[in-house]
């Protein structure tokens, strides 16, 4: 099974290019994509959110997130190198305070694998994942992943209904301290899936309007897999915004597409198993 991958980004309206903070990041030869929005209430919030995607797509922290130890080995390298960018005998006072608060962002990343673990339960319907390739993905936070098989949504993560988006999503901090309360949050889902199926990446904005969209009986999927350049996603956000039907927002889309069911052994996906994971994979 092949993956293609296409992806749009367009700041707030009223914004330059260089005031965009989100992030995102893949690898169709490790078969790993993620996505960030950083809180603009933060300072250095892009660099912050660019480092967790690039984190992920080098090395996704499933294991991590249920392990202490292991929490500080993948983000405390992360969180000493914004610090390290930062020039802060040249910050301005005002600017000083809000610098040592911290970073913050959402995060989320998907990972694909081959194969499934013979007999083992889906986690939504009961059914049995046997299909050629599985996915498990990560999220801190509203930036949201959906599954598309046609005009069905088959997988919505972490959030499934318009009204779960508020103005406080849960934000992974370049702050240790501010994210003692954070790892609890952090969501894990997995799912199996076939050739011809769609996975959408969205930043909140976006992933709100797509929900609601496809509740009112629309067909957000065919609207975002129709756009062909910027020109076109940027005409589609204008619109959306000069309806009132998404908020202002930095907005990210990646469009990942599979395109070759019942192969079972994916290019640029080695058969490796470690112990520990509970599906077998790192």
């Amino acid at each position: 099974m092949r993956a293609t991958v296409r992806q749009h980004w367009l700041p707030k309206a009223g914004n330059a290019p260089e005031e965009y903070e989100d992030a995102f990041a893949h690898s169709l030869g490790r078969w790993r994509f993620a996505m960030a929005d950083g809180a603009t209430e933060s300072s250095f919030a892009a660099d912050w959110a660019r480092a967790l995607v690039e984190a992920f797509v080098a090395d996704p922290p499933f294991r991590a997130v249920r392990e202490t130890a292991r929490r500080e080995d993948w983000l405390a390298p992360l969180q000493r190198a914004w610090r390290e960018a930062i020039d802060w005998e040249r910050l301005p006072w005002f600017a000083l305070a809000k610098a040592e608060s911290g970073a913050f962002s959402t995060v989320l990343g998907v990972e694909f694998m081959p194969e499934c673990e013979p007999q083992r339960p889906a986690r939504k319907g009961g059914s049995t994942c046997t299909d050629s390739l599985c996915w498990r993905a990560l999220a801190v936070g509203d930036t949201c992943l959906y599954q598309l098989r046609g005009d069905d949504i088959i997988a919505s993560f972490p959030l499934d209904q318009p009204d779960q988006f508020g103005s406080c999503p849960v934000l992974l901090s370049s702050t240790p301290a501010s994210n003692e309360g954070v790892w609890d949050q952090v969501r894990i889902t997995e799912g199996n899936c076939r050739g011809e199926d769609v996975f959408v990446l969205a930043t909140d904005a976006l992933a709100q309007w797509f929900l609601a969209e496809h509740l009112a009986g629309g067909q957000p999927g065919r609207s975002l897999l129709a756009l062909g350049g910027e020109e076109e996603f940027a005409a589609l956000i204008g619109s959306l915004r000069q309806r009132k039907l998404m908020r202002n927002d930095d907005v990210t889309l990646l469009t990942v597409r599979l395109d070759r069911p019942d192969v079972s052994q994916p290019p640029g996906l080695p058969r490796r198993r470690r112990p520990g994971w509970p599906w077998g994979w790192r």
